[in-house]
């Protein structure tokens, strides 16, 4: 019993409204067990959102809180909704039809004659003040849109907050994208809260001891998604936070619950699963196929890694519905459209992939289109264009990354030669020196294959003068020089391997010979 006493005295207000508990209005609006982190600014946004319109919805992908989210703010609003605030669960409802009969049965509505049973709970809605929260509306949206289209339609007076991974497409609809909880700031980030508040919930001995940023980097990788964190920190019980970070790369394994796994709230991979599993065979494959991009995409390459199956306006279309269903994320960034997944989600799709037996071709494709592209962009970047160019390659580095990777892998020497040695050039202006390890990685292979573009490599090499090793810098520039007497290779432009040596020397303090091969350029 929770005892509570009013101050009375001159001047102070006698009459109170109802305690702001979720029992003092009728409802059904359960206790939450766990404290609420991270969202406070959402939760005052959304509410007033929900005093300013009559539907609301919450989108995003399973796992990222829109239900904790939609109770909360519910809760804050309990007060203002005299006939109730009711929650309906529709995750249990196996089909559309079913749809009014589950919101009938909590809201206490019977069939009526001459009505369906989506014109009864309109007419018995009519006239009240109630917040009805339709949660988990995903896999009956088509359902949830019409019954909702006409309670709206009958009864003036009441909200609608929904939650789903897509927007109901209903008229008067206003959407609320749930993104992950923001990881910056360290220990001070909305993720990092939510992950020590339940380590200490689980382990009232848990501390930090100098892992502060084993638990930044655990709320990161996880993309911020409120039940992935939630299933790490419950991991604190038996383990160690460094032991948890370095055994995320196989986290749909670890982030299970022994305990109720069967509920899809209690598994990661359960979680993922219930939004795959709404997709079409064709979505299905379209995220699928952008399992292979690192760090984001842009539209034409998962154009060209998905050619074989879908034409241009497919991939469009395709990309259109799994943006809408928060699967695929999207950005404008100098009015260019950049997508992307947060990591769980790739590794998940990258998984059906290769179950499917399909991961090296896209793979293959996805590095064939980074050959040819930055070939292409390296052609822009000695141009008036270069700002595009560098911009580009910033942009792909990741993808380039992998792309080297998978071409060394399926001993494409030829391929990955050419992301070595002039995504080392392109990157260069912005201080990104780690393709000079690609180069240098895969030199001594390329001379034993005497490739064409050999001197190309041995001109990038000689970027190793800006990391510290000048010496090497001048040896592997004087090669590209040699090389580019004979008609056999490919070097880069005229001058470019004779610049290098020059800088590399200005290195090493031989003013007198930078200079000499200065003027010789000139």
């Amino acid at each position: 019993v929770e005892h509570l006493f009013q101050v009375r005295a001159e001047g102070l207000d006698a009459d109170f409204g109802p305690l702001r508990t979720v029992n003092a209005t009728p409802g059904n609006l359960p206790l939450q067990s766990t404290s609420f982190v991270g969202r406070d600014d959402d939760v005052r946004d959304l509410a007033e959102l929900v005093r300013a319109h009559r539907l609301v919805t919450l989108t995003g992908f399973a796992g990222v809180g829109k239900t904790r989210l939609a109770v909360q703010t519910a809760a804050e609003l309990i007060t203002e909704f005299g006939d109730g605030v009711w929650l309906v669960e529709l995750a249990p409802v196996g089909t559309e039809a079913s749809v009014p009969d589950a919101v009938a049965a909590v809201l206490g509505v019977t069939p009526q004659p001459g009505y369906t049973m989506a014109e009864a709970i309109a007419a018995v809605l009519s006239g009240r003040r109630a917040l009805v929260v339709l949660d988990n509306c995903e896999h009956v949206v088509g359902a949830v849109g019409e019954l909702v289209d006409i309670v709206l339609g009958r009864a003036p007076k009441v909200r609608v907050l929904a939650t789903s991974r897509e927007d109901l497409g209903v008229a008067a609809e206003h959407v609320w994208p749930v993104r992950p909880l923001g990881v910056g700031s360290g220990l001070r980030s909305p993720a990092a809260e939510l992950f020590v508040a339940r380590a200490r919930a689980v382990n009232p001995r848990f501390a930090l001891d100098g892992d502060e940023a084993a638990v930044a980097e655990i709320c990161s990788r996880l993309d911020g998604i409120p039940l992935a964190i939630e299933l790490a920190a419950a991991r604190m019980a038996s383990m160690s936070l460094t032991e948890v970070r370095d055994r995320l790369q196989d986290r749909f394994r670890l982030l299970s619950s022994n305990r109720r796994a069967a509920d899809r709230h209690h598994t990661l991979r359960g979680a993922v699963e219930w939004s795959y599993d709404l997709l079409d065979s064709d979505e299905q494959v379209m995220l699928d196929c952008c399992s292979v991009f690192s760090d984001g995409f842009d539209a034409s390459a998962v154009i060209h890694v998905s050619a074989e199956r879908f034409d241009e306006y497919q991939v469009l279309d395709l990309l259109d519905s799994l943006v809408r269903k928060s699967l695929v994320t999207v950005e404008q960034r100098a009015g260019r459209t950049r997508y992307g997944l947060l990591e769980t989600i790739r590794q998940f799709s990258a998984e059906r992939l290769d179950a499917a037996g399909q991961g090296d071709d896209v793979c293959d494709l996805h590095a064939s289109y980074y050959v040819d592209q930055v070939v292409r962009f390296f052609d822009i970047w000695t141009g008036p264009d270069q700002r595009v160019a560098v911009d580009w390659a910033e942009a792909e580095f990741a993808n380039l990354r992998s792309s080297f990777r998978w071409a060394l892998h399926r001993g494409d020497l030829a391929g990955a030669t050419a992301v070595a040695a002039h995504a080392a050039m392109l990157t260069r202006i912005v201080q990104r020196y780690e393709p000079v390890d690609w180069v240098e990685e895969i030199i001594d292979d390329v001379v034993a294959a005497d490739l064409a573009q050999l001197p190309r490599l041995y001109t990038a090499a000689s970027l190793c003068s800006y990391i510290g090793r000048p010496e090497a810098g001048v040896r592997y520039a004087q090669r590209a020089v040699a090389l580019e007497q004979d008609d056999r290779y490919d070097g880069f432009e005229p001058g470019w391997s004779a610049f290098w040596e020059a800088t590399a020397n200005l290195y090493l303090g031989n003013i007198e010979r930078a200079i000499e091969i200065f003027e010789q350029l000139a």
